[in-house]
């Protein structure tokens, strides 16, 4: 009856899904719906430059050629002269940075200008917050403005936003952001303007206390302007009787607009059930009342709840936003299908309404083939953060002291299972090379298997959701049909799966589940061994060309799986660390790739310190004669003794410390801290513990790990959780 009922069904969701393609294309003939992204702020200055995107080479270098004249400078004067005049601040967003920098340090920074236009820049509260109470600038931060604010790449990384006082000081500042939430940024603008003295009522403000002072305006519509300018306990203060305690009694159908604003600043206070409570009184509640609860049950993760309400809303001007929260919801339910169709019926709304572009970014897809939006990809938090805005903390970092390590593992587990998709793969990754981004299967076959490692990893923080995830991941996991074999990353993606059938082998418990297990291993082994290279560069594995970082890395995995029980041929471990001591220099620095010379340099020692370990180790461990004890704990000195130069570019999508980029940042912590077990004890502990003490210092405010963007976020949080778990086993 299902199937009967699901075949009836399936030509009315094409129809919809057809009627939403047809919305769009036809919204889109006239404007291109993404141009709405950010339009809602009144921007002093936007930056005319265009960003790069990866692949859009050809128009970036048009575009710096016809704005050569264009003077940032001059911009940011402007801005802090009518902030001045307007008794303002200025608000500084910086899309890039490439002051202080010789060459760059990000290749695709159009992307995360994107999703913060479309967070930031797009949600209504924020929006009225920055056009009421700033002067609103997107500048690049160029060499001049780098040298007058002292800001130089890669210490400072894009996105980039601040407050600049009228005397042109900075207030406050914070770069390398990296979770999009904006809850978030109303703390962190809050803060910031209260650090430059800001904390006045806006022009409309003043005029709706003038009004009332004047017995022309009303309580009401001073709480409502407050409110608009994010004062909130402004807001609170106009409206006491209200906010003396929560009331059950009766309230009518004309009292909706202060019982809205009372919910709305008990919500963005942070206390969304007792903005619930505050609404749950109305007896006829309107479109209005319904979308105020829905924005509190979405922050409670009462999704189902929200979807009920928002049922009837459905005309007028607010089933735009009414769309957006449903497609918000399905999303996280792990409703793909229903996400889309109610993204695409958003995407179709009003051209000035934000949330129409908003929706459009979720399925409009970039040069990469995926969606530029932020929420497909998991850097959209709609959710409230643990820590909404800490000062001293990196980016949207929130660093822990090394006692609570243990209490990392539940937010990052957690976020990591709200990136599953419908599939049951881990899609997010917008990893690509150009001109074409072919690999993309093969490196969501990789995080998908790096992901499923980890939740097995840490399977009893939530015993019945791992398994589930579990379960409709290995259907995923192991359809050929999902792999683009031959393309680049292949190796990563087979190394992962048998990382992931490792760790399954371990924890199986009845004997038929080890030996089918066991079966599958030796298949994904067989393609290792068969895409392992031949010829005159013999041993090495390749993920877009032959070196030795993925082949330490993959030798890393057969040896672990090889400790299970596989039987790997000796001449495969063999030819790898023949391989790898091809690229070692005498003073143990190894090259970048197969065939290049390996340097005996300071320079060359920090270009390979996110490899040397990893190769050492897998030397020691296959067996080689060469395999060293020593040469292994002189490369762990290394890491550290070049560590902070990682650190620098943790944020960076590119190579912008000689060989060192962000995208090797957390292969290297996880694959070393492997490494670390394999030299004599009591050191293996001591850089465990040490690396254990600033693995604390990495978690984001969502609860994700990351380092370039482009890897997206469950291989940092997958990667994250194996090391913390490594880690801490050591501690124990």
């Amino acid at each position: 009856m299902i199937i009967r009922t699901a075949l009836l069904l399936l030509p009315l969701m094409l129809l919809a899904f057809a009627q939403d393609a047809i919305k769009i294309e036809s919204a889109s003939a006239a404007r291109n719906p993404l141009d709405g992204l950010g339009a809602g702020v009144v921007w002093a200055c936007s930056d005319p430059e265009l960003l790069p995107e990866g692949s859009n080479q050809a128009e970036t270098r048009k575009s710096a050629t016809a704005n050569k004249g264009f003077d940032r400078t001059k911009a940011l004067d402007d801005a802090l002269a009518r902030a001045k005049a307007e008794n303002k601040v200025v608000f500084w967003y910086c899309p890039r940075v490439t002051a202080g920098l010789q060459g760059r340090q990000m290749y695709r920074p159009a992307i995360l200008d994107n999703y913060a236009l479309a967070t930031w820049f797009s949600d209504p509260e924020c929006v009225a917050m920055l056009n009421r109470r700033t002067i609103a600038v997107r500048l690049t931060c160029d060499a001049a403005l780098g040298k007058r604010f002292d800001i130089t790449g890669p210490e400072r990384v894009e996105p980039m936003i601040a407050i600049l006082k009228t005397d042109g000081t900075i207030a406050l500042l914070k770069d390398g952001l990296r979770t999009f939430n904006t809850g978030w940024f109303e703390h962190f603008l809050s803060d910031a303007l209260s650090a430059a003295g800001a904390t006045g009522p806006s022009t409309e403000t003043g005029a709706a206390l003038q009004a009332l002072k004047e017995g022309k305006g009303s309580d009401l519509a001073v709480a409502q302007a407050w409110l608009a300018d994010g004062a909130l306990a402004k807001a609170q203060t106009a409206l006491p009787s209200f906010f003396s305690g929560i009331s059950t009694a009766k309230v009518t159908e004309a009292d909706d607009g202060v019982a809205l604003v009372r919910a709305a600043v008990l919500r963005r206070l942070g206390d969304p059930a007792a903005a619930l409570t505050a609404l749950a009184a109305l007896e006829k509640p309107g479109a209005a009342v319904r979308l105020e609860r829905a924005r509190s049950l979405l922050l409670l993760r009462n999704l189902d709840e929200a979807l009920e309400e928002l049922t009837s809303v459905r005309r007028g001007r607010d089933q735009t936003e009414a769309h957006w929260l449903r497609a918000v919801c399905q999303h996280f339910l792990r409703n793909d299908t229903m996400a889309e169709h109610e993204w695409r019926q958003a995407a179709a709304g009003p051209e000035d309404n934000s949330f129409t572009a908003r929706a459009a970014a979720c399925v409009m897809d970039g040069r990469d083939l995926t969606p530029v939006g932020p929420m497909p990809h998991g850097f959209e938090d709609p959710f409230p953060v643990r820590m909404p805005h800490n000062a001293a903390a990196s980016g949207t970092s929130m660093p822990r002291p090394v006692k609570d390590a243990r209490a990392i593992a539940p937010d990052a587990l957690h976020y990591l299972l709200s990136l599953q998709r419908e599939n049951g793969g881990w899609t997010d990754s917008r990893y690509a090379y150009w001109p074409t981004p072919d690999l993309t299967p093969n490196a969501w076959m990789a995080a998908t298997a790096l992901s499923m490692a980890a939740l097995l990893e840490w399977r009893d923080v939530a015993p019945d959701r791992v398994e589930r995830a579990l379960e409709i991941g290995e259907r995923y996991l192991f359809d050929e049909r999902k792999m683009n074999r031959g393309s680049n990353e292949e190796i990563y993606a087979d190394a992962y799966r048998l990382l992931y059938l490792t760790k399954k082998h371990a924890r199986a418990t009845s004997d038929s589940d080890k030996a089918a297990t066991m079966e599958r291993m030796k298949a994904v082994t067989g393609e290792l061994a068969r895409t392992q290279t031949t010829g005159k560069a013999k041993g090495f594995w390749a993920h877009e060309y032959s070196n030795p970082f993925s082949t330490g890395a993959v030798m890393d995995i057969l040896l672990q799986a090889r400790d299970a029980g596989v039987p790997i041929a000796p001449s495969l471990l063999h030819d790898g660390a023949e391989a790898l001591l091809s690229t070692r220099s005498k003073t143990g620095a190894f090259a970048y790739g197969a065939g290049r010379p390996p340097g005996d340099s300071e320079e060359a020692a920090k270009n390979s310190m996110t490899r040397a370990a990893i190769c050492e180790a897998a030397i020691l461990r296959s067996g080689h004669q060469q395999g060293s004890a020593e040469k292994l704990e002189a490369a762990i000195s290394t890491f550290w003794k070049f560590q902070p130069r990682l650190e620098r570019v943790r944020r960076c999508d590119f190579h912008t410390d000689g060989e060192l980029a962000g995208f090797f940042f957390w292969h290297s912590l996880y694959h070393t801290s492997n490494a670390m077990a394999a030299a004599p004890a009591a050191s293996a502990a001591s850089h465990k513990a040490k690396l254990l003490e600033y693995l604390v210092t990495l978690q984001e405010i969502d609860g994700s790990f990351l380092d370039s963007h482009e890897m997206g976020k469950a291989v940092g949080t997958a990667y994250g959780l194996l090391t913390l778990a490594n880690l801490l086993q050591a501690q124990n």
